[in-house]
């Protein structure tokens, strides 16, 4: 069983993170059963502009870049990010982890992407593990 980390950048903090870790976790709960996928592990982290969510799955199935691209578009990430990552995916010189990119801090050193556990990531989470448990 291999093992993948999925990544989501989920944009909006004017969202409810309890209706949107709901969302995620219904979504996460009926991939998990279409594609035979283990969920191992979920943290969420509160950015500037929303939250970073890190979902760790295992998989009998060998899953590429693109269909890890697929995975984050259809559980919510943003999808301006997915569209470059997928175009990554279709360059012959890129490989393994390396298209999958989610910025924790600006190059430029704004505090942009900083993450950090808060209130409303940890509902976020619980909300989450509802649904997928």
């Amino acid at each position: 069983m291999k093992t993948y980390l999925i990544k989501l950048d989920v944009d909006g903090k004017d969202t409810n993170p309890v209706d949107t870790g709901s969302e995620i976790g219904f979504k996460l709960k009926k991939l998990s059963d279409v594609l035979d996928i283990t969920i191992e592990k979920v943290n969420v982290y509160e950015t500037k502009n929303g939250y970073h969510v890190y979902i760790e799955i295992s998989s009998d199935i060998e899953l590429d870049g693109k269909d890890v691209t697929f995975i984050q578009l259809f559980l919510g990430s943003d999808c301006y990010r997915e569209l470059y990552n997928y175009v990554r995916c279709k360059i012959p010189n890129y490989s393994g982890k390396s298209f999958n990119v989610l910025f924790k801090h600006r190059i430029k050193g704004e505090d942009y992407g900083v993450e950090e556990i808060t209130v409303n990531s940890i509902e976020m989470l619980r909300a989450i593990y509802q649904e997928i448990d």
